[in-house]
């Protein structure tokens, strides 16, 4: 599946977004809490830990379309690639 650089940072600036009281919209809300629910209990969400010179990287992340959890439940136009939301 190919990685579509608006949808990484459109997901990143909302997930930030949702870190500030206020600052994301009602909408994007409910529709990133409930892509969220979905994702964590999807079997496709994978642990992920790789060493990067000596600090260890640890990360949530789709098995299918490799986009960052959850960041991209937060991007607005992006689709699971298993069509559950």
């Amino acid at each position: 599946m190919e990685v579509k650089i608006g949808h990484v940072v459109d997901g990143w600036i909302n997930y930030v977004k949702s870190k500030r009281p206020k600052m994301l919209s009602e909408e994007m809300k409910a529709v990133s809490d409930n892509r969220i629910s979905i994702c964590n209990d999807c079997d496709s969400l994978k642990y992920i830990e790789r060493k990067l010179g000596t600090r260890m990287i640890s990360k949530y992340a789709c098995g299918e379309c490799g986009c960052s959890f959850p960041m991209m439940a937060y991007a607005k136009r992006k689709k699971c690639p298993l069509g559950k939301w």
